[in-house]
């Protein structure tokens, strides 16, 4: 299926996203304005809502999808619900297994204030490099697009991709640093 790939080439630290607010043009012939007047333009409309989202790697879940204990810290200076002292840290922990702990790709894009969040460094290095992949299910022209970072450390350099042929390849559309 068509869709955007997120790709994170080097996280310092886990990256829990927040909701992610795609705003794209259909690829459809152009609709009416209130007046019944012709526009050139068609309707904005957000197209996550009927997406997918996937992670090549989530907080609180292992490797083959089964849930597990990871426990993420927020910066200094932020303030969590349910945080645990650590170290002088605010923890929490990250399960699968509990719906208020668990921050799945679907969190993303959901429309609540709910989030995605990468694996902590901890589990190891391989885990600086996260692709977060949201399937369209068809082509769209592009308007906007909004992807917002919660507070945490925000990965250094990142690429935005696209892909034309339903996931079998993608090209890179935006660079971020």
């Amino acid at each position: 299926e068509s869709g955007l790939a997120m790709t994170s080439m080097a996280l310092s630290h886990l990256v829990p996203m927040l909701p992610m607010l795609l705003l794209l043009l259909p690829a459809l012939p152009s609709a009416r304005a209130a007046g019944n007047e012709p526009s050139l333009l068609p309707p904005y409309f957000n197209v996550a809502e009927r997406a997918s989202a996937s992670a090549t790697a989530t907080c609180g879940q292992d490797e083959e999808g089964r849930s597990r204990e990871d426990t993420s810290c927020a910066l200094s200076g932020t303030a969590a619900l349910s945080a645990q002292q650590c170290q002088g840290n605010l923890c929490e922990i990250c399960s699968l297994d509990d719906p208020d702990s668990a921050h799945p790709a679907s969190n993303a894009i959901d429309g609540t204030e709910r989030w995605w969040q990468s694996p902590p460094l901890s589990r190891g290095p391989h885990y600086n490099h996260v692709n977060v992949t949201l399937n369209l299910g068809q082509l769209f022209h592009v308007g906007h697009i909004t992807v917002k970072f919660a507070n945490s450390p925000r990965p250094s350099i990142w690429l935005l991709e696209r892909s034309a042929d339903f996931g079998r390849t993608y090209s890179p559309w935006q660079y971020f640093a």
